[in-house]
């Protein structure tokens, strides 16, 4: 299933209960509730292990990490994981100025 925007394209595989999650583009406050929705949905359809592929996240500003932790929440909630994989750049300056970065490994 893809969903796209302007700046980020979302693509997520949903396999039993492992849910992969790829982001390609911009992650900021335009896109941040097109991922939050599609976060929900899989939560609701039972995703317990959740993978981010980040390697193509070009920005991400604080509206998306709150996607992101509250996505982390929900599944570590539900007794599953959420972890990132390819994080760089932005991402990834974002995620250590925060503290965040061993949260999400």
């Amino acid at each position: 299933m893809a969903d796209g925007s302007e700046h980020l394209q979302i693509d997520i595989d949903e396999k039993e209960d492992l849910t992969r999650v790829r982001l390609e583009g911009e992650l900021d406050v335009h896109t941040a509730p097109s991922l939050a929705e599609k976060m929900e949905q899989a939560s609701a359809n039972g995703a317990t292990t959740i993978v981010v592929d980040a390697a193509a996240l070009r920005f991400c500003d604080s509206s998306g990490i709150q996607v992101l932790v509250a996505a982390r929440e929900r599944a570590v909630e539900a007794g599953g994981s959420l972890t990132i994989e390819g994080v760089q750049g932005a991402l990834e300056r974002v995620l250590t100025v925060t503290g965040l970065l061993d949260l999400f490994s």
